[in-house]
C-alpha cells in the first residue's frame, strides 16, 4: 500500500513539474549539441528576447483564467505600435505623447472587446476574432500598407542593461510580479478566478461578473499594447506582419505553463515564465543548430499537444482522487 502511494505521488509530481523538467533537459541538450549555447551572454539574450512574450502572454493568461480567450492580442500590439510609430516618425510627436496615444488606442480595443462580450453577450473568442481582423485592417490603413522603422535613438532603449541584465527583461518580470500580486492578493484577482470556476456561481455570490469581465479585457489590452511596444523597440520598427500569430503564441505559453483553458487555474508568474522560457530556449536552440525556421512551428505544435494532454491527465487524476475520498 505504501509503495502504491509513493508511486502515485511520484507520478503526480512528474505530471505537475513535467515541463519544468523538459525545459531543463532541452537546455542541457542544446548546450551539449551546439557551440556557445550555454554561455552567460546567450542565456541573458534568450531572456531578453522573451521580455515581450512575457508581457503579452500574461495578458492572454488573465483572460484564460476566466475561461475565455482573447484572439485580438496580436492586433492590439499591431495597432498600438502603428499609431505610436506614425505619430513619432511621420508627425514628430514627442516620444512620451506618442507612446501614451498608442497605449490609449490599445485600451480602446480592450473596451470594445469588453462591451461586445458583456453587453451583446457574444462569445469572447468570436468577439475578439472579429476585432482581430478589423483592427489589423485599421493598423494597415494607418501605415499605408508599408513598414516603418524607428531611429536608433529609440531602439537603443532595448539594448540598455543593468549589469548583464537587459532593462526590458527586468521591466517584464516586474510586470509579471505586479499581475501575480493583483491576481493572488486582491479581491479583483479572486473574482477573476471565481468566474473561471463558474460565472453562474460567482454571480450568485454577489460578484459583478460583467464589470470584472469588462475591466479584465481592458487590462489584457493594456498589457498587449505594452508588450507590442517592447517588441517594436527590439525589432526597430513595425511591419505588415507585426503581432501576427502572437495571440496563439501567448495561448501556447499559458498552456505549457499549466493554465487550464476551462478557466480557474494558472500561475501568472511561474506559469508564464515557464511557458515563455521553454519556447524561447527551443527557438534559440534550433537557430544554433541551423534548423529550418519552419521546424520551430512543428516543435511548438507538438509541445502544445503534449501540454494539453498533461493538463487533461491532471484533471483526470484530480477527479479520481475526489471519487476515492468520497468512497
Amino acid at each position: 500500500m505504501m509503495q502504491k502511494l509513493q508511486g502515485k505521488s511520484a507520478k503526480e509530481l512528474l505530471m505537475q513539474n513535467g515541463f519544468f523538467i523538459v525545459m531543463i533537459l532541452v537546455f542541457v541538450f542544446f548546450s551539449v549539441t551546439t557551440n556557445n549555447f550555454c554561455t552567460v551572454s546567450n542565456v541573458f539574450s534568450i531572456i531578453h528576447s522573451a521580455a515581450p512574450d512575457l508581457i503579452y502572454a500574461v495578458a492572454a493568461g488573465w483572460i484564460i483564467m476566466m475561461g475565455m480567450t482573447d484572439l485580438s492580442i496580436g492586433s492590439v500590439m499591431y495597432l498600438t505600435t502603428a499609431v505610436f510609430t506614425i505619430l513619432y516618425v511621420n508627425y514628430k510627436v514627442p516620444l512620451g505623447v506618442a507612446f501614451a496615444i498608442g497605449i490609449l488606442c490599445g485600451l480602446m480595443v480592450g473596451a470594445i472587446n469588453g462591451l461586445i462580450v458583456v453587453r451583446l453577450h457574444v462569445n469572447a473568442m468570436i468577439a475578439t476574432m472579429g476585432t482581430q481582423i478589423i483592427f489589423r485592417g485599421v493598423a494597415r490603413t494607418i501605415l499605408g500598407g508599408l513598414p516603418l522603422a524607428l531611429d536608433s535613438s529609440v531602439t537603443r532603449i532595448s539594448s540598455m542593461k543593468f549589469g548583464v541584465i537587459y532593462l526590458d527583461s527586468i521591466f517584464a518580470v516586474v510586470i509579471l510580479i505586479l499581475i501575480y500580486m493583483l491576481h493572488r492578493k486582491t479581491k479583483f484577482g479572486r473574482y477573476v478566478t471565481a468566474i473561471g470556476n463558474s460565472d453562474v456561481v460567482a454571480g450568485k455570490l454577489g460578484i459583478d461578473v460583467p464589470k470584472v469581465v469588462f475591466v479584465s479585457f481592458l487590462l489584457s489590452a493594456l498589457l498587449a499594447a505594452i508588450g507590442g511596444l517592447v517588441l517594436e523597440y527590439q525589432v526597430a520598427g513595425v511591419t505588415l506582419a507585426f503581432g501576427s500569430g502572437k495571440e496563439f503564441t501567448a495561448i501556447a505559453i499559458c498552456v505549457i505553463g499549466g493554465f487550464s483553458m476551462y478557466g480557474g487555474k494558472g500561475d501568472m508568474l511561474k506559469g508564464v515564465l515557464l511557458g515563455a522560457m521553454t519556447l524561447k530556449i527551443i527557438e534559440a536552440g534550433l537557430n544554433f543548430m541551423g534548423a529550418s525556421p519552419y521546424a520551430y512551428k512543428f516543435v511548438q505544435g507538438g509541445i502544445i499537444f503534449v501540454a494539453m494532454y498533461a493538463l487533461s491527465y491532471q484533471e483526470i487524476l484530480a477527479l479520481r482522487n475526489r471519487r476515492l475520498q468520497k468512497d
